[in-house]
């Protein structure tokens, strides 16, 4: 929607977008693909913790990133 809007201004006077992609990907999931070293692990005080990738409702970590790509790939 906001491409739509920037490329095409004459032809939208407005967008309303309903599942809108990320302008950059600073935030896009829990990786800032921009300062972030590893995608996968994040640097604990003591170690490196596992992204998460998904929360359930109450708050547990079924998957990680590391697990969402080994899918991706696999697919």
């Amino acid at each position: 929607a906001l491409a739509a809007q920037v490329f095409y201004p004459e032809e939208y006077n407005g967008a309303f977008a309903a599942c809108p992609d990320p302008i950059d990907f600073r935030e896009y999931t829990l990786v800032n693909i921009y300062e972030d070293e590893n995608a996968y692990y994040d640097d604990g005080p003591f170690h490196r913790l596992k992204r998460p990738g998904h929360r359930d409702w109450l708050g547990r970590v079924p998957t990680t990133m590391e697990d969402y790509n080994h899918m991706e790939l696999a697919l």
